[in-house]
């Protein structure tokens, strides 16, 4: 593991966040389902699109 790095990969999925803040990172089960949650601190983009998460 290289420790600049912080990656989660899945099969369907890469996350990247900075090794610094993985503190911001939660894996939690849901309805029998598992999920990466990434806690977001100020503007989100997608494709480089500002998202707006209510």
């Amino acid at each position: 593991m290289e420790p600049k790095k912080f990656i989660i990969e899945t099969e369907n999925a890469t996350i990247q966040v900075d090794p610094q803040r993985s503190d911001l990172v939660e894996m939690k089960r849901i309805d029998g389902k598992r999920y990466v949650l990434v806690a977001i601190e100020g503007e989100a983009t997608v494709n480089g699109v500002e998202v707006n998460i209510p």
